[in-house]
Formats: structure tokens, sequence, C-alpha cells
């Protein structure tokens, strides 16, 4: 019986997944954020938060921080759109030409976007390229 490896996160990834938020993640996110896209339910979009970024960025990382002190989302954070996109060059009266997307408030993108970072440092030593 052969047994095949089983890849391990190193500690310093696992300390780095596990470390506190800090705003330089938050800011970094907040950067990356795309500014023409759709908003989620709330209606504020990224260029409302990279506008009033200097005013809402203490407030909205206590709220994160919150979030994932208490292991648990802010309810914005669990809510979503789903809508419907035409196929380009598809005639969109046909519902087989139409694609679904959720649109997800920019709150609960930032702190995705802070795991992603997170998880990109040293995601292949687990997951390999192919």
């Amino acid at each position: 019986m052969s047994y095949k490896f089983i890849p391990q996160i190193n500690l310093a990834f696992k300390d780095l997944c596990d470390s506190d938020l800090t705003m330089k993640e938050l800011d970094t996110a907040i950067k990356q954020m795309a500014i023409d896209k759709a908003p989620g339910q709330d209606g504020l979009t990224s260029n409302f938060y990279k506008f009033f970024w200097e005013d809402i960025k203490e407030l909205l990382f206590n709220a994160i921080n919150e979030c994932i002190d208490s292991n648990n989302l802010m309810s914005t954070m669990k809510q979503g759109i789903i809508t419907l996109l035409p196929k380009p060059g598809k005639d969109k009266r046909y519902i087989e030409n139409l694609r679904p997307i959720t649109l997800l408030n920019v709150d609960y993108k930032l702190l995705t976007h802070i795991i992603a970072n997170r998880l990109k440092v040293d995601i292949e030593q687990i997951i390999s390229e192919t």
C-alpha cells in the first residue's frame, strides 16, 4: 500500500493566517478594489469607500476585526443581489444567453481581499500549479 504525501502549511504561514488584521492590509485591499464595479445591496460603491477612506477606515477596521474576533460576519456581509447579465454577442431574450452574478457589498469584498492576499503569500506549498 502506498501513501501519498499530504502537503501541510508551515508554522510561519499558519501564524500569518491566524494573525490580527492590520490597517496596512485594509489599506492595501481598498487600493486593489476596482472602481467600476456595481455595488451590493447597500448601494455603496468602492468609489464611495475610496473617496471617504480617511473618514471611514478606522470604523471599518474595527467592524471587520469584530467580525473576526466573534467569528460572525455582519449581516451586510451575508447579503448579495443575484442578477443576470447577457453573454456578449448573444440574444438576451433567451435565458440560456444570460449568466448569473452576485453583487456583494464592498465591506465583504474588502475582507475577502485581505484573506486572499494572505493566502497568496505561500499557497503554493499546499496547492500545486497542476
